[in-house]
């Protein structure tokens, strides 16, 4: 079925792809000429700095591993424009498939701000990630990106902090329902690192009358009546139909008429070689496998 869906998809954008060739033979070229003038201007400061300049040891170092450092920026410039600008043309088609309005900001990582009002994690000030995609689908507002999140503190007389609070894939949504509540469902193989919440995840109990739901996933919740309207028998199925889709630990936190979703994963999404061409097949299996993940996550948010 996967490889009839992905021949499908292909066949009716190779056309465009094909076009994408000679952008991408263009970056290459380029990308390479930029790497050979570093290189000799590399080489020549190299000669300044330590022949030339009377700076002296350690601080020609520190001059040369600054200017090092500027250099190896700048030395995938048009390799990564050319990415992102293919990652983000293919991702709004594919998704467009689903009928999914979409935006793919390859470089990019969701704010901060979502993170922290979930309540999920103890407190973050440092994040970093890529590949953020914002859309909307029936009125369903949504934004996700892989996310790290650290807590970092300096001090000076004690050892410092790099503390990883968050690591993986992190999506948050804005449905048309107000539920009224909040509810928190952890999968069972869910694990919070260096949390306040670290340890056993509280199981609140619940009839859900799914006994294969119940084997999987755990309820934190303050309104049973409004639970039980959220937990309808195909929200349940939902949840478990991703778990097996995707076997990844996760937890989502519906707070009235906002969804956060936090999975663990190691993944490197939307995972484009520069060095294949860009009509290469393999691509679009890329592509599409990670579409097919975003619309599984909103494919959630459309059933509650």
């Amino acid at each position: 079925m996967r490889e009839q869906v992905v021949e499908t998809l292909y066949r009716e954008i190779e056309p465009a792809l094909a076009a994408m060739e000679p952008r991408r033979e263009e970056a290459l070229r380029k990308n390479n000429n930029l790497q050979i003038g570093l290189a000799v201007a590399m080489a020549i400061l190299l000669v300044v700095v330590f022949i030339f300049l009377p700076i002296p040891f350690p601080a020609n170092i520190v001059v040369l591993f600054v200017l090092f450092g500027i250099g190896m920026s700048f030395r995938n410039y048009y390799k990564n424009q050319y990415l992102n600008k293919y990652k983000k043309d293919l991702t709004q088609i594919l998704l467009s498939q689903f009928g999914i309005e979409s935006t793919h900001e390859p470089s990019q990582h969701i704010y901060s701000k979502y993170f922290k009002q979930s309540g999920l994690f103890s407190y973050a000030n440092t994040f970093s990630g890529d590949d953020l995609i914002k859309g909307q689908k029936d009125g369903n507002f949504f934004l996700g990106s892989e996310l790290r999140a650290k807590y970092v503190k300096q001090r000076k007389k004690r050892t410092s902090i790099n503390r990883l609070i968050f690591n993986g894939f992190y999506f948050c949504g804005q449905i048309k329902n107000d539920t009224g509540t909040t509810i928190t469902i952890h999968s069972i193989d869910f694990k919070y690192q260096n949390s306040r919440r670290r340890g056993q995840i509280p199981d609140y109990e619940f009839e859900s009358l799914n006994a294969d739901f119940d084997n999987n996933f755990r309820l934190e919740y303050t309104d049973y009546d409004r639970t039980s309207n959220i937990l309808t028998p195909e929200f349940m199925q939902k949840l478990l139909d991703f778990k097996a889709a995707h076997h990844l630990p996760f937890v989502i936190r519906i707070a009235r008429n906002q969804v956060y979703i936090a999975i663990q994963e190691k993944k490197e999404f939307f995972d484009i070689r520069f060095s294949e061409k860009a009509n290469s097949k393999k691509h679009i299996e890329v592509l599409a496998d990670d579409c097919q993940f975003f619309f599984d996550l909103v494919q959630l948010l459309e059933r509650l």
